[in-house]
Parts: structure tokens; sequence; C-alpha cells
């Protein structure tokens, strides 16, 4: 899954007619960790960034783009769900969904569920 920060990269790199080896090696990572970045797989670091505004020169306007990518990034949750059932799969999705409309009561409630699970 693309993170806001893989797809700032990557859209990034395509604009600019950048292979994620040479941006990888001009930031000094590898092209394993930042293809992880670009999909969600690894977590960006906010060295990260500063090696990418600065090895491309970034102007304002993009440096805050890209930090505002990355923070919103770092407040993702990433799932893998193989193996898991398509119910399963089906429950986490709804659960992702609908989480900000749940109120606090109903939230300790599926915690209790949850917890009883153990």
């Amino acid at each position: 899954m693309l993170t806001e920060i893989g797809k700032f990269l990557r859209r990034y790199r395509i604009d600019n007619g950048l292979l994620l080896k040479d941006m990888a090696g001009k930031v000094g990572v590898t092209s394993a960790y930042l293809s992880a970045v670009e999909n969600g797989k690894k977590r960006p670091t906010e060295d990260l960034v500063g090696k990418i505004i600065n090895a491309y020169d970034l102007d304002s306007e993009k440096a805050i783009e890209l930090k505002e990518a990355y923070f919103r990034s770092v407040n993702e949750i990433s799932i893998s769900t193989a193996g898991y059932s398509t119910e399963q799969t089906n429950l986490g999705l709804i659960f992702a969904r609908k989480i900000d409309s749940l109120t606090s009561d109903e939230i300790n409630s599926l915690i209790k569920i949850l917890d009883s699970k153990r």
C-alpha cells in the first residue's frame, strides 16, 4: 500500500525522470530500502526526508509537501492480511473505515470483546 510519502517520492521521481536506484544512491540509502519506503513496507525516517530535501535542493513548497507527506505517513498503520481469511480481512477493512465514527463506549465494548479472546 502506497503511503503519502511513497506517493510523493514516486511522483517526484517520475516527474523528474529519476530511477529509484539513482535517488537511493544520491541520498545514501539502498534501493531496497527506498523501494520499501515507497511501497509502505518500511517507515521513513526524518533523516531520510532531510537528505532528500538537501540532495535535490527542493524549494520550500516541495520541502513542505514532502514533510507533510512524511508526518501523515508515520501516523499510518499498515497490516498485512496474508494468511487471513476473507472474513478476517473484511472485518479489518470495515473496522478501518468505521473507527472514526465509533463512540468511546463502542470502542471500549470492542476492546473487551477482543481482550476476552486471548
